[in-house]
């Protein structure tokens, strides 16, 4: 039973540390405005490739994900898709709002979460994705536990060429 208890305490506590860790390191995210992070990763179904643009911003200490845009274009609807991808610890009931350039915010809610962080998307209206073929910067914005802003900005250098190149 003390076993038990001292496990549980130990959890309770590394989930608390993760938690304030996330927020405190997406607090800080920057990454240099001339360097392309978009790559372009595909999988074989047996039928056709499906591909997908995406760029992850990490943490520099610890490598901590804290935010990843995915961009797929679906062979189905004909359509692009963006998945958003947060750090576990931030408050859910708020919407995570992105934004290319000084464009008009979007918001979209998360729709699940798992140990890996939490996930939003849904289809990428064709406005979206011409601003950010032409943009410079694209930023999302989540809210911590404690109701604060965190701004992650992401450079669209290289995205035109990453999401041509998935388009097909």
């Amino acid at each position: 039973m003390r076993d038990w208890y001292f496990c549980r305490c130990r959890l309770t506590i590394a989930i608390g540390l993760c938690c304030i860790a996330a927020s405190a390191a997406a607090q800080e995210a920057n990454v240099p405005a001339n360097r392309s992070n978009w790559r372009v990763e595909c999988a074989n179904s047996g039928k056709a490739l499906d591909c997908r643009a995406y760029v992850n911003i990490v943490e520099r200490n610890t490598h901590q994900t804290i935010t990843s845009l995915i961009v797929r274009y679906s062979a189905e609807t004909r359509k692009p898709v963006l998945m958003v991808q947060v750090p576990l610890g931030i408050l859910v009931s708020e919407p995570v709002s992105l934004q290319v350039d000084d464009g008009k915010p979007e918001n979209t809610r998360v729709q699940t979460c798992t140990k890996a962080g939490c996930f939003a998307g849904e289809p990428v209206p064709d406005d979206m994705i011409a601003a950010m073929h032409g943009g410079k910067q694209f930023k999302v914005v989540f809210y911590n536990i404690k109701k604060q802003p965190v701004t992650v900005t992401i450079p669209l250098a290289g995205f035109a060429l990453a999401y041509d190149k998935i388009k097909g």
